[in-house]
């Protein structure tokens, strides 16, 4: 949301994508749990994110549930240009899976003959399977990766998904026969796509309907995923997408994880759960948004600590900022009668720089840069007023000049500000 709202900033035509992955085993298995139709299951959990997403002012454009049959319309158009051009065949499938990641591991990958990342047993599949032709695009893919440094972001990933790719790259399995809640194949009903060859399309299908706004936003500028997600969007959807013929994303950038204060991952089971709804609440949606773009380093986990949020509130949220409004806002209107009228010196506080270090650091996906780069104006704003006190100052042209460049410093700090706290 930070970097949509900040490409609208700079007036470029910009829509954001959000959604649900909503098919695959893992769905239609707790859906069975809970006594539910897999879709009756779906429709809830998204009734959920879209409150939630609502709540914290995510200000997207479309949101996409791969369930929806606009989605299921470019799923398989997809695979129809990949299965012509000869890169699905169908096969034998046999392997470790993670249900829950819904992913597929190799013995090396197993950690204690568990998944890595869940810690739980997998499930050993055999069946009947159609197959991508993933190895075949391994070079493309390296090559593209290569030679265009910034496709990844950061570069931590990017170096570990060449490393990745130096090995040999397995086929991809792309169908299921033992579960029914996904799209069916159109040249083979009884399999369904695997989820992730039926999810990544989502970036598109959202742009063929309900109107087609391919032209304008294809090529995607960032795809912005977890960490743990990056193989799927680097190597597999560009290989998907070079197989059928559509320009690649300029970009794909993954974030970290929030942990504990202690840095272990939160769980119901540790006990160490927060609720944002709770931090909302007490806080604000805003200061809530602060936190995480101010403390969390981009691209790295991050550790969530009740303590810092309430300092960082009183200290840069409070001092620095919302006493710097208050004082600028009570001289204005006490001094002034609530209106500036001389144009004062901008020079005094150029914003220049400010300006386009703020938008450099958008432009690396460097979140926390940019607010950095924001806070110091902010505190340089702060030194100028404690500099001329304005407060000791007669009335005249000297009193208006420090407060018209005091005001115009706050309309460029609330500009910058609002990516980050629209309210």
């Amino acid at each position: 949301d930070f970097y949509a709202r900040a490409s609208r900033l700079r007036g470029a035509d910009t829509r954001f994508l959000i959604g649900l992955d909503e098919h695959g085993q893992k769905m239609q298995e707790a859906a069975k749990r809970e006594g539910k139709s897999p879709q009756q299951f779906v429709d809830e959990k998204a009734a959920a994110f879209r409150a939630l997403y609502g709540l914290l002012q995510v200000s997207h454009d479309d949101f996409i549930r791969t369930s929806e049959r606009r989605h299921h319309a470019f799923a398989k158009e997809i695979y129809g240009r990949v299965l012509a051009r000869g890169d699905i065949y169908k096969g034998f499938y046999e392997g470790d899976y993670c249900v829950s990641c819904e992913k597929a591991y190799t013995k090396s990958e197993l950690v204690a003959g568990k998944c890595p990342v869940h810690e739980s047993p997998t499930t050993v599949i055999k069946e009947d399977s159609y197959f991508f032709r993933l190895g075949k695009y391994r070079d493309a893919v390296r090559g593209h990766i290569e030679s265009h440094p910034e496709f990844i972001r950061p570069a931590e990933r990017r170096n570990e998904i060449l490393s990745r790719l130096s090995e040999e790259v397995l086929d991809l399995s792309i169908s299921r026969s033992t579960f029914s809640w996904g799209i069916p194949l159109p040249n083979d009903p009884k399999h369904v796509l695997y989820v992730w060859f039926d999810a990544l399309s989502n970036y598109i299908s959202a742009l063929k309907q309900p109107e087609d706004l391919y032209e304008r936003f294809w090529p995607a500028d960032c795809h912005v995923i977890g960490k743990d997600i990056i193989w799927f969007h680097t190597v597999i959807w560009p290989a998907m997408l070079l197989s059928a013929g559509y320009p690649l994303p300029r970009q794909v950038y993954a974030h970290g994880f929030i942990l504990d204060k202690d840095g272990r991952k939160m769980s119901k089971h540790l006990g160490n759960v927060v609720d944002p709804l709770e931090v909302v609440k007490d806080y604000s949606v805003d200061v809530l948004r602060f936190y995480f773009l101010r403390t969390f380093s981009s691209g790295l986990d991050g550790k969530f600590s009740m303590e810092d949020l309430e300092e960082r509130y009183q200290s840069e949220l409070g001092n620095d900022l919302g006493n710097l409004v208050m004082r600028i806002a009570k001289l204005v209107s006490s001094r002034l009668g609530g209106t500036v009228r001389t144009p004062g010196h901008p020079q005094e506080l150029d914003a220049h720089e400010t300006v386009r270090e703020f938008f450099g650091h958008v432009d690396s996906r460097e979140h926390h840069r940019a607010v950095e780069s924001l806070w110091t104006y902010v505190r340089k704003t702060n030194a100028y007023l404690n500099d001329r006190q304005p407060w000791k100052l007669p009335d005249g042209p000297d009193l208006e000049r420090v407060l018209a460049t005091s005001v115009e410093a706050m309309r460029v700090i609330a500009h910058l500000a609002f990516p980050m706290m629209p309210a």
